[in-house]
């Protein structure tokens, strides 16, 4: 196996959450050839998460934080990308999960 496909295993397993477990170059090339598009998919649209959040609560003047790594909402966000769902939809499934999964934090 090369350097490369080394690098590119790696950036999957950490994109996709997934594990390689081939042994041979044919292994290597397959599971390359299957998830390195979905696994830029998801580097792409983890890199356009810019979701500003604002509150207004009496005696705070501390922002909240909004956390875009939550554990559901980014494995929701790998399986829309694995299934080849549109980048738009992708997108608008994670913000609507991401916010809902902050909101409930919130009141808990």
């Amino acid at each position: 196996m090369t350097d490369k496909q080394k690098r590119a295993i790696q950036f999957i397993e950490q994109m996709l959450e997934i594990k390689y477990e081939g042994n041979t170059d044919k292994e290597a090339y397959d599971f390359i050839g299957k998830n390195l598009g979905f696994a830029k998919k998801c580097a792409y649209f983890e890199s356009q998460m810019r979701i500003p959040v604002f509150s207004a609560e009496m005696g705070n003047d501390k922002e909240p934080s909004l956390d875009l790594k939550r554990d559901t909402s980014r494995e929701l966000l790998i399986r829309d990308i694995q299934h080849g769902k549109s980048g738009l939809d992708c997108m608008v499934s994670f913000a609507k999960n991401i916010c809902c999964e902050n909101l409930s934090e919130v009141e808990e």
